[in-house]
């Protein structure tokens, strides 16, 4: 039997917090773009314990304001087709499980 693996397919960049997504976007964004450059992959950006509405009224930590951190995280998910989620860190495994059982599911239903 040939072995079949997908790792080269779909990816969970996983992030604690709006606050960590902030600094990504802004501080450190020559390397987390460059990182999804380099990426094979289709990648799903997970955000953990903070919401859209945490972004949108300036409920996090960092110098951007609430437009510029929405402009940014938009903008950085059309460039690189990589859509976010926001998901209370205690379903996140949950969420994890099911992007991969039905990416999987759907990839055998192309096979047969």
């Amino acid at each position: 039997i040939e072995e079949t693996n997908f790792e080269n397919e779909l990816c969970i960049e996983r992030k604690m917090s709006a606050d960590e997504i902030s600094s990504n976007l802004s501080t450190n964004k020559e390397r987390f773009h460059r990182e999804f450059d380099r990426a094979e992959a289709k990648i799903l950006i997970l955000i953990e314990d903070s919401t859209y509405e945490d972004i949108a009224t300036g409920n996090f930590r960092s110098k951007l304001t609430p437009k510029q951190f929405l402009g940014l995280l938009h903008s950085f998910s059309f460039t690189h087709n990589s859509p976010f989620v926001f998901i209370p860190k205690s379903s996140s495994p949950l969420w994890i499980y099911n992007c991969f059982k039905y990416y999987f599911r759907n990839k055998c239903k192309q096979i047969k």
